[in-house]
């Protein structure tokens, strides 16, 4: 069975974000709770999804979106893209997250402690925090976007997006991804990240549906802190 595994901008991140094909037989975790969580059914995420719509609506306090072509150049020791799984899972991590690793091995992401997982497969993962939506994808073909032109360009297949923050990521002399923050054309915030280490390739996104500027920066630190395992 086909589906969409992702919301709009999030595809537009990787490419081809459609999973297809039987559940991952192993369940993603949070690491630290002793055991493997088995993959969310459709019913839980049908429950997940009616529980995130049921919080009140939050009065848009985000300032105008400012586009810019600015780009600017990090390294993977300012912004990580890629750990070992083993080192991931015995890090510390602030206190407002929750380490989370994919049922796959793949990747990892810190996700607020009030985000609860809405689905996973073996394409990525769906998480609901409120009203607002973070999620992961796998890429099996990553794309280098190297400036705030090509990633505009990139977007532009699907929607005109506005970027700001456009940061383009390199390990030593090879390039390891980007993350920026980005405007869909309805006048959501949203942010995103490409991770690239080798083969394994992964991509988050998350958007601010609840127009709350006080969530950007956590939103953003989430998106940002995923990793490829290498």
């Amino acid at each position: 069975m086909k589906r969409t595994i992702i919301f709009i901008m999030a595809a537009a991140l990787a490419a081809a974000m459609t999973g297809c094909g039987k559940k991952a037989e192993t369940g993603s975790g949070v690491v630290g709770d002793g055991k493997d969580k088995p993959a969310a059914t459709a019913a839980t995420q049908a429950t997940a999804a009616a529980e995130a719509t049921a919080f009140p609506t939050v009065s848009a306090t985000q300032p105008p979106f400012v586009d810019s072509n600015e780009t600017q150049v990090v390294t993977a020791q300012e912004v990580p893209i890629s750990e070992k799984k083993e080192d991931f899972e015995k890090s510390s991590e602030p206190e407002q997250f929750t380490k989370y690793v994919s049922g796959d091995n793949r990747w990892g992401i810190l996700l607020p402690k009030e985000a609860r997982a809405a689905d996973e497969d073996e394409g990525g993962a769906i998480f609901v925090l409120n009203q607002n939506t973070i999620a992961v994808n796998t890429m099996t073909e990553p794309v280098e976007l190297k400036s705030a032109e090509e990633a505009k360009k990139y977007f532009s297949v699907l929607a005109n997006v506005k970027l700001n923050s456009f940061k383009v990521i390199y390990d030593g002399n090879t390039y390891a991804g980007c993350c920026f923050d980005f405007e869909s054309p309805t006048g959501i915030f949203g942010f995103g990240k490409y991770a690239v280490k080798g083969k394994n390739a992964a991509s988050a996104a998350a958007m601010n549906m609840a127009g709350d500027a006080a969530l950007n920066d956590l939103l953003r630190d989430t998106v940002n802190s995923l990793v490829v395992f290498e």
